[in-house]
């Protein structure tokens, strides 16, 4: 059974993430402050599917670190369009690039699954 520390931990942690990889993505891109507006609906709109998504499919810690994991990356191909198309319909636009789509798809989830695989490691290994 997972506690609540674990998963306010798990969850701090997911959003944390998720505004580094689009923070990353801004100024990888050279984007201005001017477009901060465009900044705080990218990350909400990553943000909140996946929240619901992690507690929709149950990917909070678990005893079984395999299903954890499993159910992290269900999570994620689930959050990951639904979050693009909310992004598109805030911002108003009527597609969403595929290029944006597999870099968020990979990028992003490279650096969720990297920060949930860690948290596994150190904290579910060690019984806490």
């Amino acid at each position: 059974m997972h506690s609540r520390r674990q998963t306010t931990i798990l969850v701090i942690g997911d959003v944390l993430v998720l505004l580094v990889f689009v923070l990353l993505g801004r100024v990888s891109h050279n984007m201005s402050a001017d477009s901060l507006n465009s900044g705080i609906i990218t990350a909400v709109s990553l943000i909140i599917p996946w929240l619901i998504t992690v507690f929709a499919v149950q990917a909070t810690p678990q005893l079984d670190i395999r299903a954890f994991l499993l159910r992290t990356l269900a999570a994620w191909l689930i959050a990951v369009p639904l979050g693009l198309m909310l992004r598109a319909f805030l911002l108003d636009s009527s597609a969403i690039a595929l290029g944006f789509m597999t870099t968020t798809l990979l990028l992003g989830g490279a650096f969720i699954f990297g920060w949930r695989l860690l948290f596994a490691v150190i904290w579910l290994r060690s019984g806490r």
